[in-house]
């Protein structure tokens, strides 16, 4: 009987031991965190939910693009940047910084208004081309076929084409004097600014000379052919169908009160520039957002096609995106309205856009990858867009540098015929074009090893560093970049051909900077020399009695030396505190500036005139060779000032 209690009891404890554990279990089991439940349960639907390449893709190019844009600004000291980009039609749109940086105004990519500047000349091309696709123009006729106020003067054999004009092969010799308008007001109507040809020197096809009067001409031809104001038609038949609302080719009230303000750097400070109209419509005049100018991007990336509407045909969009113009096979060239850029084996194409008022924008595309993009920022910054698009094609894009060349056995003997110094071809001769040319130049030089030494600026992102590949074509030592030389029919070289705008015409050593400064330095000590010898001899002849033709001499030198140095003075004066005016055109105080030449034309042949006839047999060897020394050097600094076209405009 105890045996059974015990085992009746002994039964009952681990019962209620195992009721005990039970209820243990379940009260771990409630206390369990919910919230810690749905996040398990969400990660594990994340790690069997298919990952979106496009957004992928998407989130890979913002995040790259942010940290760079963002390092550019600061590198640059940039006010204000907007930037759109394209990728397989999906827009993404950023901006930072400031449109006005006194009432801190935020960049709005999809409101804030740029100069587009050169980016209008794209679009002008593609009228051309909607005109041509309707057969109402020629490519290849003569552009005096269209023209009805004035015409082109018949100087060469062949005519000025439309193909031409697209391709910078005009053959204008052009100045950005005057080339914007303080007011609206100003602005001429397009025939009669046009009518002001100015001297043209390249036989049409040539030459690559980039400019803006061609462009302006093929604006015109629109006009004309559409009988409808250029800024119209633009409206009409491409702003408007690619839904670029905001975007104009004539500045108004509106426009202005919402455009980015542009900013130069004085003193180390970012100064605001007040609005500026261009006054070349067609070349350099389209305003607008870089949200509006993604549409013009996806168009060219959908065949032609936006919102379901051809806005350019195939045949179109091939001409204008691939190569009409190039000096060399290897090198970069010009489509219809567009430049073709070479990087690391891809297609770029592209257009910029700068201005000394404080603006610089980038449009480009690559229609192999479906990608393409547009920055703008409120400062002037020409090195900015080559070096974007480059960065981005290396990091994008990127291949090991080919492995280093050697120069051929002969490439030193050879170096004779390219070294030298070499300037941006300003082909023109007004004088402030001209000097231009002092102030762009860079330098070839060559190794005891063949290897071209070249200084390009910064704005062209090229390595200093060439090789002679073939006849007159050059190829960086260690990258796939080319650049050409280009030679006349004597075999001399003329050129240096670094793409795009980048043609350099070689110097004669005359005008060479180096050689200038030096000129212009050892005229001006000869002049300062000589007022410091008339001082003297003025506190000398109180004492002595001097004949009056002897003063003569003296006077005229002196009056003669301190007109040459009030030119030289008044023009380094203007052009480094006030070259910007001249973007509106030339002031009264810098015609009197360079009026002061001819005043010494006049006094230095009234000075040999009557000099000649002075009785010179009473002077000493030593006053005669000073005489005929003193009348050489004003004679020669006469000179000088013609070779750099700085007597007259």
């Amino acid at each position: 009987m105890d045996k059974v209690k015990a085992g009746l009891v002994f039964f009952l404890a681990v019962l209620l031991m195992l009721n005990a554990s039970a209820a243990v279990w379940a009260q771990d089991e409630e206390i369990v965190d919910p919230q810690s439940q749905e996040e398990s349960a969400g990660e594990a639907d994340l790690e069997n939910e298919p990952i979106d390449p496009l957004q992928q893709e998407l989130d890979n190019l913002s995040q790259y693009f942010d940290q760079y844009l963002r390092e550019q600004m600061e590198n640059y000291n940039i006010p204000g940047l907007a930037f759109a980009y394209v990728y397989q039609g999906e827009v993404v749109t950023g901006g930072y910084g400031f449109a006005d940086m006194d009432n801190e105004i935020p960049i709005d990519p999809s409101a804030t208004l740029f100069p587009m500047e050169d980016i209008a000349k794209s679009f002008t091309a593609a009228a051309v081309l909607q005109l041509s696709e309707r057969g109402a123009v020629d490519l290849d006729a003569d552009v005096n076929l269209y023209l009805n106020d004035f015409m082109l003067p018949e100087r060469f054999s062949r005519p000025l084409t439309l193909r031409n004009i697209l391709t910078h092969t005009s053959g204008f010799a052009e100045s950005s004097i005057g080339a914007y308008a303080l007011e609206a007001e100003d602005i001429k109507p397009l025939k009669d600014y046009l009518a002001d040809i100015p001297p043209w020197i390249y036989s049409p096809g040539k030459a690559s000379t980039y400019g803006d009067y061609g462009y302006g001409l093929a604006g015109l031809v629109v006009q004309e052919i559409s009988r409808e104001d250029f800024g119209e038609y633009m409206k009409h038949n491409l702003l408007a169908p690619l839904a670029m609302d905001q975007s104009i080719f004539r500045m108004d009230a509106a426009a202005s009160a919402n455009a980015a303000k542009g900013y130069v750097e004085v003193s180390g400070e970012l100064i605001a520039n007040d609005p500026a109209y261009p006054r070349n419509l067609p070349a350099s005049a389209l305003m607008g957002t870089v949200r509006e100018l993604a549409n013009f991007l996806i168009m060219h990336l959908n065949d032609g096609v936006f919102n379901n509407r051809q806005i350019l045909s195939e045949e179109s969009l091939n001409l204008m995106h691939n190569l009409q113009y190039v000096q060399h096979p290897k090198l970069s060239g010009w489509t219809l309205g567009l430049f073709q850029h070479k990087a690391n084996g891809q297609r770029v194409l592209m257009h910029g856009g700068d201005s000394e008022l404080g603006y610089s924008t980038i449009m480009f595309f690559l229609p192999d990858a479906d990608f393409g993009m547009v920055v703008a920022i409120n400062r002037c910054m020409p090195a900015l867009g080559i070096k974007l698009i480059n960065d981005f094609i290396h990091w994008r894009y990127p291949v090991e540098n080919s492995g280093p060349i050697k120069p051929a056995e002969n490439a030193v003997d050879r170096s004779r015929w390219f070294i030298g110094n070499y300037t941006l071809d300003y082909p023109t001769w007004n004088s402030f074009a001209s000097l231009r040319r002092l102030f762009t130049q860079i330098h070839v030089n060559v190794d005891e090893a063949g290897v071209f030494h070249i200084d390009f600026p910064p704005e062209l992102d090229l390595p200093t560093e060439w090789v002679e590949v073939e006849p007159l074509l050059m190829r960086a030592v260690d990258q796939e970049k080319y650049i050409a030389f280009i030679d006349d029919p004597k075999g001399n070289i003329t050129h240096l051909y670094a793409g795009g705008i980048y043609n350099y015409t070689k110097l004669p050593w005359i005008k060479t900077t180096e050689v200038t400064l030096i000129a212009f330095l050892a005229f001006t000590a000869v002049f300062v020399l000589q007022l410091l010898i008339w001082l003297v001899r003025k506190i000398r002849n109180r004492r002595m009695r001097t004949r009056p033709l002897d003063r003569f001499h003296q006077n005229m030198a002196m009056l003669i030396s301190v007109i040459n140095l009030l030119f030289i003075g008044g023009l380094v004066f203007y052009l480094w505190n006030y070259s910007q005016e001249l973007l509106f055109g030339t002031s009264p105080v810098l015609y009197g500036v360079m009026a002061l030449p001819f005043v010494s034309i006049a006094l230095t042949l009234l000075l040999l005139a009557i000099g000649s006839s002075i009785n010179k047999r009473r002077w000493s060897f030593g006053l005669r060779v000073y005489h005929f020394g003193l009348g050489t050097i004003f004679v020669a600094f006469l000179v000088y000032l013609w070779t750099w076209n700085l007597i007259g405009f």
